[in-house]
């Protein structure tokens, strides 16, 4: 890998994922991560292994996924750039095996909790060492609820991004806590918004923005994009 001045690395995993209505597009975090970046105009280093089949499948008017185990994405020795974000999709970046990093380090957690071949969730997981190094991590309730204690009480120290869709997202930081509404979107699917949404806060911290204000800019950017599938 060449590195870029000021480019952000992302470590993830471009699919193709299969609707519920047979048909099959181009998806994944790595996917949606980038269009969020190009974007937004930042420059972006991907590290990514093989190309992963997704099934999606709808559950209360959510979107679960369906994914395979999926092997382990190499990793270089140190992974460079202002920032670096990794957002696996079925345990592809072993948390022992995340080397150093130049800058900025945000996770999204679901990968890391997520099961083989079953929309369920483990338990009980341990990120103790990679959440300790974390500068910020974004997760849904039901990811947070998959790590062991242990795990959990590290998210004190790092900024966390609680996603609830359209309930909005809730930062904590430094013992606060602020909520950032979510804005109603017309759009034929909401995959990857939160890959987008990460892509974008990325950007914003970067920008010097404060967390709240980072989210709130990721969220805003993120519905613009998700208003453009209407």
């Amino acid at each position: 890998m060449v590195a870029i001045d000021n480019a952000i690395t992302v470590v993830s995993t471009r699919a193709r994922d299969h609707l519920p209505d047979g048909s099959i597009m181009e998806g994944g975090p790595a996917h949606y991560i980038g269009t969020a970046l190009d974007r937004l105009g930042h420059p972006w280093e991907l590290i990514t292994g093989q190309v992963a089949p997704v099934h999606v499948a709808l559950y209360g008017g959510e979107e679960h996924y369906v994914i395979p185990s999926l092997e382990p994405i190499a990793l270089p020795p140190t992974l460079p750039g202002p920032a670096t974000i990794l957002s696996p999709i079925m345990r592809e970046i072993p948390p022992e095996a995340v080397p150093a990093t130049e800058g900025l380090l945000l996770l999204d957690l679901q990968g890391f909790v997520r099961r083989p071949s079953t929309p369920e969730l483990g338990k009980d997981v341990d990120l103790t060492a990679l959440l300790a190094r974390a500068d910020a991590v974004k997760a849904s309730p039901a990811e947070l609820a998959a790590l062991d204690s242990a795990s959990r009480r590290m998210l004190d120290h790092t900024v966390v991004l609680v996603t609830g869709g359209e309930r909005g997202t809730v930062v904590r930081h430094r013992g606060r806590e602020w909520r950032v509404a979510a804005q109603p979107v017309r759009a034929h699917h909401s995959i990857g918004a939160g890959d987008m949404y990460l892509g974008a806060f990325a950007v914003a911290l970067l920008r010097r923005q404060e967390p709240c204000e980072a989210a709130e800019f990721a969220a805003r950017f993120t519905e613009r994009m998700l208003a453009e599938r209407a």
